[in-house]
């Protein structure tokens, strides 16, 4: 998002730099200039070239930056409209230009805060310059839409937005639990291993694994076997707490990341899970299907490269856990070399 951001004003600064060039060069062909014009024109090359060299060497979201160019780029339009009277008309489109440009790139507070300027300067101008004064209904023309279609394109992005989060919902949401999904936990996991890389903690990584559950398919079909995928998603997202990150991270397996457990604590919390697993059995039309765990634990350790060197550790406490009987807890000591298995 912050990249975005850099690149979108980067983007409205290159774009103010080549329509600047073009409306100079259409009024030094067709406009009567003043003589203090022609250095104006110099200034507001300088101001962009500033604007953008900002951009290079302090890259970042500065919300003056964004709010300075607006005033510099409605403010030069609205003198050129002033004082070049009807050779200017053209170039009140730069209006739109910069509402629309900077409501799509930057958001819906930026369109209407350029809109609310353009609208002040263009009425102010309407009313003083002799140009305007003499076609008021031309003046009127050109004002309506200039404050106009920003507000319909502030009603697109607005409705634009909204789609966007839910897009991004259902990208990170596994449908069927309402869990985060594998992609939004590789995520969140890579972020944390950055992070403790450079500021260790306790930290911890669980691989949570419904035993027999080919069993429940075969048995009683997919649909049950759903139910019982949102029963022990319920239970586990329940049992944690709001700091920890619970995802569906495949098929009948889930994936949890534990902030703040110490190397002793991180087996009674796992046995905390499995527990509670083992005592919500899913009751079908009178029978209970008595549903169990596995779990593999991994505590982060300064010997992981990466967030798969943790993620591998957990999966093969897992494995030891299957091995061991299942309905139990393993956690991997932290420079355990992964064993090899057999398929």
């Amino acid at each position: 998002m912050f990249a975005r951001s850099i690149d979108q004003e980067y983007e409205q600064s290159i774009v103010r730099l080549l329509l600047g060039g073009v409306v100079q060069i259409y009024l030094l062909c067709f406009a009567d200039l003043q003589s203090w014009m022609i250095p104006s024109f110099l200034g507001f090359i300088l101001v962009s070239l500033a604007i953008l060299y900002s951009i290079h060497v302090m890259p970042g979201d500065y919300p003056w930056r964004k709010i300075f160019g607006q005033l510099v780029d409605i403010g030069s339009v609205s003198i050129l409209l002033f004082f070049c009277g009807k050779v200017a008309v053209p170039v009140a489109g730069v209006y739109l230009w910069v509402s629309v440009g900077n409501g799509c790139r930057f958001g819906t507070p930026y369109l209407l805060s350029a809109t609310a300027l353009s609208t002040i300067c263009f009425i102010y101008i309407a009313l003083r310059q002799p140009y305007w004064l003499e076609y008021r209904n031309f003046a009127v023309g050109i004002g309506i839409p200039l404050f106009i279609v920003p507000l319909y394109f502030a009603a697109l992005l607005s409705r634009l937005n909204a789609t966007r989060k839910q897009l991004e919902l259902l990208s990170y949401k596994d449908e069927l639990t309402g869990l985060f999904n594998r992609r939004s936990f590789d995520d969140k996991i890579r972020l944390e291993v950055s992070r403790l890389k450079r500021f260790p903690a306790s930290f911890s990584v669980a691989i949570v694994d419904i035993d027999h559950f080919k069993g429940v398919n075969d048995t009683y079909g997919h649909l049950v076997g759903d139910i019982v995928l949102k029963n022990v998603a319920k239970v586990l997202k329940k049992t944690c707490r709001d700091m920890d990150v619970v995802a569906r991270y495949g098929g009948e397996e889930f994936a949890l990341l534990l902030p703040g457990l110490s190397k002793s604590e991180k087996q009674a919390f796992g046995e905390r899970l499995r527990r509670a697993v083992e005592k919500s059995p899913v009751t079908l039309n009178g029978n209970s299907i008595r549903v169990t765990v596995s779990i593999g634990m991994s505590c982060w350790n300064t010997s992981y490269s990466s967030a798969e060197d943790w993620l591998l550790q957990a999966d093969n406490a897992l494995y030891q856990a299957k091995d061991q009987g299942r309905n139990r807890v393993v956690v991997a000591e932290p420079l355990n070399t992964p064993p090899i298995y057999s398929i």
